[in-house]
């Protein structure tokens, strides 16, 4: 039986830290777990690298927004390789290759009309 295991794709506001250390670190052992019971295991993590507090922590470190995404993101990359963890893929959501298959996904949701407009209130977002 194949498996798929992701870790939740990090902000690169700030450095690493023990919690993001901790669940890729859980994901890992889940992962060599599912092996050693004879299932094949995809395991992916990554960082976000989309949002207001991206965005002002870059602005506050002075550095051109690509360089800034790439150093924050390889941060985490160097770390978890430094780890040991045995991922199969490092997700960028600034890479070309995720915006091309959020693209696909999007448009096939509102094609089969199962995004529904209306008004949302929450309190995710810094605004």
């Amino acid at each position: 039986m194949q498996k798929y295991i992701t870790t939740p794709i990090y902000y690169i506001n700030g450095a690493p830290h023990v919690g993001h250390a901790f669940t890729t670190i859980l994901g890992d052992v889940l992962k060599k777990f599912e092996q050693m019971r004879g299932n094949e295991v995809f395991y992916t993590t990554g960082t976000d690298e989309h949002g207001q507090k991206n965005q002002t922590s870059c602005q506050e470190s002075g550095m051109e927004l690509k360089d800034f995404l790439k150093m924050r993101s390889d941060n985490f990359r160097n770390l978890f390789d430094k780890m040991h963890i045995d991922y199969d893929y490092f997700v960028r959501t600034s890479s070309d290759k995720h915006k091309a298959v959020v693209t696909d996904a999007l448009n096939y949701i509102y094609n089969k009309g199962l995004v529904v407009k209306k008004s949302y209130e929450g309190l995710y977002c810094e605004g």
